[in-house]
């Protein structure tokens, strides 16, 4: 069964991704994958069709060897006369009888024996005992929900990988209302925190509270129902409307361009309003009005405070700053590059910016260190007319800090 589990498995997993398959011409390796798992499962197919033909043609010998035994010792004792011909032909077709049942059900057993072993796990699953039942009405009820929530000295490991620790004493809380920031590069536990919020695994140590109540203590579908949570991506259904008391934003525009993003993250300002916020960010740029920031490394919160606070403290949330800064930097000069090597310095003498001798001979001396990038902009609109502008921006490669010049098209 297991066998066959993984042939089917794998079959859904290829077609399911054909095209990438296609790209890659992966068509043969997962051909041969594919063959790999039924050779196994024809290997104990023909082992369980042996056994079942072997019982058969064993039940059909045992059929035809009891006629020949009964007319063989029937007519033997008939001549000795101890019984009559009648009582010869009544135990004759009784023992046939019986024998014919039983050849007709020995194919059966492997069907049995097959049903059994499906649906052995499937008894397993439904007997199972849920440490976390929703449907369960045990647990308290927050009559009036204000929304703070509280990690104090939580530790995690997956029970899949109990030898990582994914969260390490993360302290961090939000007071009713508030909106703070979880931010950190992939795998320091962001997600998790969230997951464990929606009570959705068991803590190894510390406490989560909701309004100062454990959420173990709390009534599991009450809890969720506070919770609301935008993942990265969100699944759709109809007239499914909430309000809830905490949101969460887990990279909840993470899959969007800078255009749709800044839409998006307009709108879910105005969701904000009124509850915890709890936002979940890989762009900096969506955090940095949040009341408070956590930076999260290798499952532990290394930082804490507001935007201001973090970049004086020149540590983990200002290497990132300056890391995406780098990095759309660097987008920008790849969409630039049909005309950036054009606008290189010195670009002192454009007719919409007027400089002085002192100032050309102080840029021109630090060329250097420094660049300069023209963006232009075509995405405002204004009755129907599309309005250009032209940005000239000049960078300092040493702190990533500029200034800008404007001029019109």
């Amino acid at each position: 069964m297991k066998a066959y589990e993984s042939a089917g498995s794998t079959a859904e997993e290829v077609v399911s991704g054909i095209k990438i398959v296609q790209t890659f011409n992966g068509e043969q390796k997962e051909i041969d994958r594919y063959s790999t798992c039924l050779s196994e499962g024809m290997y104990w197919g023909i082992r369980r069709a042996f056994v079942s033909t072997f019982f058969s043609a064993f039940m059909s010998f045992a059929t035809f060897s009891s006629m020949a035994l009964a007319f063989w010792y029937g007519t033997s004792m008939v001549i000795d006369g101890l019984i009559t011909p009648g009582t010869t032909f009544a135990v004759f077709w009784a023992v046939s009888g019986s024998m014919v049942c039983l050849n007709h059900a020995s194919p059966q057993i492997s069907v049995i024996t097959t049903c059994r072993s499906a649906a052995a796990p499937i008894f397993k699953i439904i007997d199972r005992i849920v440490p976390f039942d929703g449907t369960s009405d045990d647990g308290i009820t927050l009559s009036n929900v204000k929304g703070s929530v509280k990690f104090e000295n939580v530790s995690f490991k997956y029970p899949t990988r109990p030898e990582v620790n994914v969260l390490e004493n993360v302290n961090l809380y939000a007071n009713q209302g508030e909106n703070i920031a979880i931010v950190g590069h992939s795998g320091c536990g962001k997600s998790t925190l969230a997951a464990l919020l929606m009570h959705f695994y068991e803590i190894n140590d510390g406490k989560i509270s909701v309004d100062g109540i454990n959420i173990e203590e709390l009534n599991l579908s009450h809890l969720r129902n506070l919770v609301g949570i935008v993942s990265q991506e969100p699944s759709l259904f109809v007239d499914t409307v909430e309000a809830p008391s905490i949101l969460i934003l887990d990279e909840a525009t993470s899959a969007l361009d800078t255009e749709s993003e800044s839409l998006v993250q307009m709108a879910l300002e105005n969701t904000k309003e009124g509850r915890t916020t709890i936002t979940i960010a890989h762009r900096l740029s969506t955090i940095r009005n949040c009341n408070r920031i956590y930076v999260l490394d290798n499952g532990r919160v290394v930082e804490e405070g507001n935007h201001d606070q973090l970049m004086r403290k020149n540590g983990f949330y200002t290497q990132m700053i300056r890391t995406q800064e780098s990095e759309h930097i660097q987008n920008s000069i790849q969409e630039e590059s049909s005309f950036f090597q054009e606008v290189r310095l010195p670009i002192l003498n454009h007719p919409g910016r007027k400089t002085t001798e002192e100032s050309q001979d102080h840029l021109l001396l630090h060329q250097k260190n420094f660049f300069l990038i023209l963006l232009v902009y075509r995405k405002k609109k204004k009755k129907g007319m599309i309005m250009n502008q032209t940005f000239w921006r000049f960078f300092d490669t040493q702190n990533l800090n500029g200034f800008f010049f404007r001029f019109p098209l």
